[in-house]
């Protein structure tokens, strides 16, 4: 019985150290904030210490320099340095799993050859029998560093051969002149419907994208060509006027 009662007490005594435990056990996320040029432009808001409780909530207001307003305005907020989450020059945030990344507010460059972040404009593939009911997927590979392609856009062709991209998927070319960091490899795999299902085709290679292919212009085109089919990527640098 003594046994008992002792095993029960300890029992006892451990109940409020578990639930202290339990009442402290807490998930941080953290938000890191960036613009990309101090020339144009900066980010006003509470988010010097990007490590936050989740449920936290935080406001971002990208603001431009007064001298270059007019010829560099605000375009977007873009995360991971891959997607464009806001166009809004107000930007709120709660930490949480879904939130928690690398946050860029980005103002448009004067100079066509300072390439930060381009988009896919559109994609034209000539030479399939027919453009219905076909589906694509686009890759990159960073040349150079990796052979592993990362999904960089999905859609579907119109009935001639055609997509219009929105473009919320973006591109980080890193400086201008470093050519080293504008080199990619693409590949593009195009699925038709056939009579028993469907068929993925694979198209990768010749479509590179560097600093001289923009050659002081703000777009420039990218081709692959396998067989009898073509494709052309034409992309363009990120500017206020793509979601005005």
């Amino acid at each position: 019985m003594k046994k008992t009662t002792k095993i029960l007490m300890g029992i006892l005594c451990l109940c409020p150290l578990l639930l202290l435990t339990a009442c402290d056990s807490t998930t941080y996320y953290t938000i890191n904030v960036y613009w990309s040029d101090w020339n144009y432009g900066s980010v006003v808001g509470n988010y010097s210490d990007p490590r936050q409780l989740e449920g936290t909530t935080m406001t971002l207001i990208a603001t431009e320099n007064t001298s270059t307003a007019s010829t560099n305005p605000f375009i977007c907020w873009i995360k991971n340095n891959n997607s464009v989450v806001s166009t809004n020059r107000e930007l709120q945030l709660t930490y949480n799993s879904s939130t928690a990344g690398d946050y860029v507010a980005v103002f448009e460059e004067t100079n066509p050859s300072g390439m930060t972040y381009i988009s896919l404009d559109n994609l034209v593939v000539e030479g399939l029998d027919s453009y219905s009911n076909v589906t694509f997927s686009l890759s990159y590979s960073l040349i150079g560093s990796s052979n592993t392609f990362i999904t960089f856009e999905n859609g579907s062709l119109s009935d001639t051969g055609e997509f219009i991209s929105d473009n919320t998927n973006v591109l980080f070319l890193g400086s201008a002149g470093q050519l080293d960091t504008y080199q990619y490899r693409f590949r593009l795999e195009i699925t038709s419907p056939t009579n028993s299902g469907t068929i993925t085709d694979t198209y990768t290679g010749q479509g590179y994208i560097n600093n001289d292919s923009f050659d002081g212009q703000l777009s420039t085109t990218a081709s692959i060509t396998r067989d009898d089919v073509t494709i052309a990527l034409n992309f363009e640098k990120l500017n206020h006027t793509m979601f005005e």
